[in-house]
């Protein structure tokens, strides 16, 4: 990840703004994506029809490019399945005179789109998926981009003076369709039909299943309801699944890796002082090289410029190698981020737009449309091969010594803790050596745990799948409605409910949530696509060394 910061003064009539830009570049070796802005500039302000006929605009303009990027959903005899694309989830954080951080609303129209390119601003406005107009793979590189900001509707007036941040994600189209969960094995409370054998249970629709339990053709149950926490419906027992529950069916966007330290650093940054206090665990004014969250099992996020008490947030910055200095290319800014409780990741992916995956969109991402393979990891095969050690520690090339390991399992790996994201990805490799899901997105077993909603109590079934809005509560909070934790609901069999406003409380507790796919200190048989071992995981709501996660959005 680099970050540029030309803190350019733009000079314009009526509006003053200070362009600073913040890129997640997710870099692989030989496959590097090298996602990155530049060139952001402020092209112009206009007035518009709008609210109460004084709507104001203005022009945000970048260049974009990444690597390796493509598309292959539209007709063409040269491609196979499976049909999607890549793509940048683009967002925008502003303040106003060096106060609090905020999310930039974008408008529907009067967005610039470079040749070859598409972009699609999201129904609430709170960002935009940029991608190709056609099949095709190989770099992007898409000069005047503009996006529109619609200023005026977030209270911002002509002579503010304003500092703009730009942020990419890389994200995976995952395409509307049917798919299996479950594979046939018996272990691990797994999903299955309702036969009097083991059977992968089809979904094929958004509308089913509807049923949980039971013995009726049609619901789905599980195979063995044993682990942390239990199912509450079983052969007898029934449950409903709420109908805006995402089951995976329609198409989404996912996080192509899981949550860097990087990206955690620089969503650290954009906090108030007391919403850097809940979303680490050592107060921010701690002195320059503490850690942020941990300084073992390979995190290296430090304070690198102390805070001062209820004013004035620190700054944090990747130090790897816990030395003097700061941001090297070998301080692991691409390791996947552990020692993060779900209330860490839910406000995470509020800020950046975007929601929690629920446990079906997990095991689509891994399988895609493919039939079940009993036993099966995230790249289709139960071959699986440990990691041990790792050349260029730390550095944004870090990269397996082991030829052909496509995993990270059973702390087999020298200095134990998460790998580069990416890691095993080469131009050459196939998807079991690359260790990648059917469409592409990466370490889905193993590295570290994935967080996901749960089907399995109340407090998972309850999540309606809305998405962040880019704003936390003043506490640093996630506060969007039916999320798992919401209002501090820790109970698993109370429902979560709307944010309630006057209470004031987020997703301060981890009810319905649980953990998917495995980590680098575990078993290789929890690393399995179907397992459900800790789907409703009880310890979600403590900063861990093996949990992170990975956001999501519908696809819009």
């Amino acid at each position: 990840m680099k970050n540029y910061s030309p803190n350019t003064l733009i000079n314009k009539p009526g509006i003053l703004l200070i362009v600073s830009i913040l890129v997640f570049l997710l870099n692989i070796p030989t496959y590097a994506n090298n996602i990155s802005i530049n060139n952001i500039r402020i092209t112009g302000q206009n007035t518009e029809a709008g609210v109460n006929n004084s709507a104001n605009f203005s022009q945000i303009q970048f260049d974009i490019s990444w690597e390796n990027s493509w598309r292959k959903d539209l007709t063409g005899a040269n491609y196979a399945a499976p049909y999607n694309y890549d793509a940048a989830w683009i967002f925008i954080k502003y303040r106003i005179a060096g106060g609090v951080w905020q999310h930039a609303t974008l408008n529907t129209t009067g967005n610039s789109v470079p040749a070859g390119s598409v972009i699609s601003i999201a129904s609430d406005k709170k960002g935009a998926f940029m991608y190709r107009s056609s099949n095709g793979t190989g770099t992007n590189n898409w000069t005047g981009t503009q996006l529109r900001w619609y200023y005026n509707l977030d209270g911002v007036t002509d002579d503010a003076n304003i500092e703009v941040n730009v942020y990419a994600i890389e994200m995976v189209f995952v395409p509307q369709g049917s798919f299996y969960v479950g594979d046939g094995n018996t272990d691990s409370k797994q999903f299955n039909t309702t036969s009097t054998t083991i059977t992968p249970y089809q979904i094929t629709s958004e509308s089913v299943p509807s049923t949980l339990g039971g013995n009726t053709v049609g619901n789905m149950r599980n195979s063995n309801n044993v682990g942390t926490g239990a199912d509450d419906f079983n052969n007898t027992t029934t449950k409903s699944l709420l109908a805006s529950f995402p089951k995976g069916f329609n198409a989404f966007y996912c996080m192509k890796y899981e949550l860097t330290q990087q990206a955690y650093v620089n969503f650290l940054n954009t906090l108030t002082y007391t919403q850097q206090v809940t979303r680490t665990a050592y107060l921010p004014n701690k002195a320059a090289g503490t850690a942020a969250l941990s300084n073992s099992y390979r995190n290296g996020i430090q304070i690198m410029t102390p805070g001062v008490s209820a004013t004035t947030p620190a700054v944090y910055a990747c130090n790897y190698t816990d030395d003097t200095n700061y941001n090297n290319s070998d301080d692991g800014q691409n390791i996947a981020c552990n020692y993060l409780e779900w209330q860490d990741l839910a406000a995470y992916y509020d800020w950046s737009g975007l929601r929690p995956m629920t446990e079906l969109e997990y095991e689509k991402a891994c399988r895609g449309s493919l039939a079940s393979v009993d036993g099966e990891y995230a790249w289709g095969t139960t071959n699986i091969y440990a990691i041990t050690d790792v050349s260029n520690p730390g550095d944004n090339n870090e990269i397996s010594t082991n030829v052909g390991k496509n995993s990270s399992y059973n702390n087999n790996i020298v200095g134990n803790g998460p790998l580069r994201v990416g890691v095993f990805a080469t131009a050459t490799a196939t998807r079991e050596v690359a260790g990648a899901g059917y469409y592409g997105i990466m370490e889905l077993s193993g590295n570290l745990w994935e967080t996901a909603v749960t089907v399995g109590i109340a407090a998972g079934r309850s999540f309606t799948g809305k998405n962040g809005d880019g704003n936390l509560n003043t506490s640093g909070d996630a506060n969007v409605d039916f999320w798992p934790g919401i209002n501090g609901n820790n109970t698993a069999t109370n429902a979560c409910t709307a944010y309630s406003v006057s209470t004031g409380i987020g997703v301060t507790e981890s009810a319905g949530i649980g953990v998917r796919g495995g980590a680098f200190n575990n078993d290789k048989a929890l690393l399995r696509t179907s397992s459900r071992a800790y789907a409703e995981a009880n310890d979600c709501g403590t900063r861990t060394y093996n949990v992170s996660g990975r956001g999501v959005r519908v696809a819009q």
